[in-house]
């Protein structure tokens, strides 16, 4: 298991590898058809080809984020003592800040598991991860001697995290420093008994190891409910947000991105740029996608259409609607009184602090608490809202959450 933390071992570094390989532009994914050439002159232009391919990929870099020196801090070992929940809307770069932190040691004493909604398929992925193998081919049945997967998977995880505490201590004794384990996704995790026990378990242990500064705990998520889970026997538990660019961030990404991408140098009033952060807002993933098309703005229009053509296809409206679909209507309803307050309350900040907005603070939303006041006060019950909650809160969190949500459903 001692291998699974040596550096240069972890599978993520291999695909951060790879990924440089991947053509950055749409154009450049398409087939091209070259003329015919002789066998010298072909292997000399296919040589060529693959140096600017290699001079490319060293000179692209991911955005700078205010977030990465903490993160280098925490995937490195430095922060020991305590264990970390990241949050923060899909597409923020979570993990590609903990990838980027990973590529700059060579994921020396870090492994990432990444995880699923089935529990057989996490034990496996944890295994693979520390380098740990199970009793997989056992034959003491022929001996009428019970099967040790008999228990279930979280008493082979169980068996994985026994170890992991050996080689923890050993690798501490060594160091001078923790074990980072990361825990990709855990909202992919099913919200029954058996993911709770699971992510229990999983936090007894962060517990225990932070308080003696063996292994540090890493927990990403898109979703609330692990943090709700989380929260209430935690002790050590330090929680990080990533958010979104703010408008000054997301320019100069864009302007340093097109140079690397399309050699294009752009001023920083440049009227496109600011009709990108107008449409798209700081969200990472949709100006990652606007920055690899030579048209940003109709790149960042086929966004907004497909995300509001998805919004719609979950909650929208019906008129006239039979009593048979009432129960759905009500949330749907509710979803776009969020959408509704969530507008309204960055039209009040832009008007009370106008810097929130337009210049380098990113605005605020708000509360889960005063979230789920909005969309309860259209039920009678709350077995109703609650578990609509978590499709309504997903949804309005993509679209209406940046800057310009009104624009966005119109």
């Amino acid at each position: 298991m001692a291998v699974a933390f040596e550096p240069g071992y972890d599978p993520v570094l291999v695909l951060n590898k790879a990924s440089e390989r991947v053509p950055n532009r749409p154009e450049l994914s398409r087939p091209s058809y070259k003329s015919s050439l002789g066998a010298g002159s072909q292997d000399e232009a296919e040589a060529e080809e693959e140096a600017e391919d290699e001079e490319r990929a060293e000179q692209i870099t991911w955005i700078a984020r205010r977030e990465q020196e903490l993160i280098d801090q925490i995937i490195h070992g430095q922060l020991a003592g305590q264990y970390w929940l990241i949050t923060g809307p899909k597409g923020t770069g979570k993990f590609s800040l903990i990838a980027d932190a990973m590529t700059r040691n060579q994921a020396d004493g870090i492994a990432v598991c990444e995880c699923s909604d089935n529990l057989e398929i996490f034990r496996l992925r944890l295994g693979k991860c520390l380098n740990f193998e199970y009793a997989e081919d056992y034959i003491g049945g022929l001996f009428s001697r019970r099967d040790p997967r008999e228990g279930g998977p979280l008493v082979d995880i169980e068996r994985a995290l026994n170890k992991l505490e050996k080689v923890a201590v050993a690798y501490h004794t060594k160091n001078l420093r923790p074990l980072v384990l990361v825990f990709n996704n855990i909202h992919h995790l099913r919200q029954d008994e058996g993911s709770y026990s699971l992510l229990l378990q999983l936090q007894q242990r962060a517990e225990s190891w932070s308080q003696a500064g063996i292994v540090t705990f890493v927990f990403c998520s898109d979703d609330h409910w692990p943090y709700a889970l989380l929260k209430k026997n935690a002790s050590r538990m330090s929680v990080l947000t990533v958010k979104d660019l703010t408008k000054q961030e997301a320019i100069r990404a864009m302007r340093s991105e097109r140079i690397k991408l399309w050699g294009e140098a752009r001023a920083a009033d440049d009227p496109e740029i600011e009709s990108i952060w107008n449409l798209v807002g700081g969200r990472i993933a949709h100006l990652s996608a606007c920055m690899k098309h030579k048209d940003m703005i109709h790149a960042a229009k086929l966004i907004i259409e497909r995300e509001k053509q998805w919004l719609l296809s979950r909650i929208g409206l019906i008129v006239d609607c039979d009593d048979d679909v009432m129960d759905e209507q009500k949330w749907a309803s509710a979803s776009f009184l969020l959408m509704q307050a969530l507008v309204k309350n960055a039209d009040e900040t832009a008007a009370s602090q106008p810097d929130s907005v337009n210049h380098s603070h990113y605005p605020k939303g708000i509360p889960y608490s005063v979230a789920r006041q909005v969309m309860v006060c259209i039920h009678t019950s709350a077995t109703i809202s609650r578990p609509s909650f978590h499709v309504k809160s997903t949804a309005s969190d993509r679209l209406t959450y940046e800057k310009n949500g009104r624009d966005k459903l119109d």
